[in-house]
């Protein structure tokens, strides 16, 4: 996978790279388009997703970084695109983790979301922008391998996307402080590789398109109506 951000300040954009089985490398920018490797790895064979967001407020972005079977890791930037790790161990299940940034408790700062193939979705909130984090409350979806924040039903909060691998996907509503409710209605049974959620018809709301594996039928597009997600035939 890769994720994009402008991680040395210099208005353009980089790129994290994961690679099979190999450490993720970081590829900067320098502002025609060309990309130069940096030296640093980072996590080995069985780093396994990342996220950029700034966690501590100083307006430079740092790395959320997953582990397969291992807890995952908070890298902080130092301005430049230098990552220096900080310590923090989070999680340690067993499984594969994937993980969302956002501000899921309303309280400015950016949170995590991980979904995590075997305990389920956890979620980690931000202490007051300092890039510390506590879990909030037990793993809720075992099982769920993916996870999306997108607000669903316009009242302001993210709102999340659970993907199963046997149970379908579904939609939890945020109560506004990092609590979340299961809504009900299953977004189809197929297995979700992918989400992206985006507005695609003319209202103001957030629509959902789900990537999902290979002979399932194709991807499904889910037009939000007002919070009840109805699919398209």
């Amino acid at each position: 996978m890769i994720v994009l951000g402008d991680v040395d300040g210099d208005g353009d954009f980089d790129a994290f790279i994961s690679y099979y089985q190999l450490p993720n490398r970081l590829w900067l920018n320098d502002g025609n388009g060309i990309f130069a490797v940096t030296n640093t790895e980072y996590g080995g064979a069985n780093a396994s997703n990342m996220a950029l967001a700034d966690v501590n407020g100083d307006t430079f972005l740092d790395l959320f970084l997953c582990f397969q079977d291992q807890p995952d890791e908070i890298w902080i930037n130092d301005g430049s695109g230098n990552f220096k790790n900080s310590g923090q161990k989070l999680g340690g299940q067993t499984g594969v983790d994937h993980v969302e940034s956002g501000d899921v408790d309303g309280d400015g700062d950016m949170d995590f979301v991980v979904a995590n193939s075997v305990a389920g979705v956890t979620i980690w909130l931000n202490q007051k922008n300092t890039g510390s984090f506590i879990e909030t409350g037990p793993c809720f979806e075992a099982g769920a391998a993916r996870a999306e924040l997108f607000d669903a039903d316009l009242d302001g909060d993210l709102d999340l996307i659970s993907g199963h691998r046997e149970n379908g996907n579904k939609l939890w509503i945020n109560n506004g402080s990092a609590s979340f409710t299961l809504l009900g209605q299953l977004l189809g049974s197929q297995r979700m590789a992918s989400v992206a959620c985006g507005k695609l018809d003319k209202d103001d709301d957030f629509d959902v398109v789900l990537g999902v594996i290979e002979n399932s039928g194709g991807n499904p597009v889910y037009f939000n109506e007002s919070v009840n997600l109805s699919r398209n035939k």
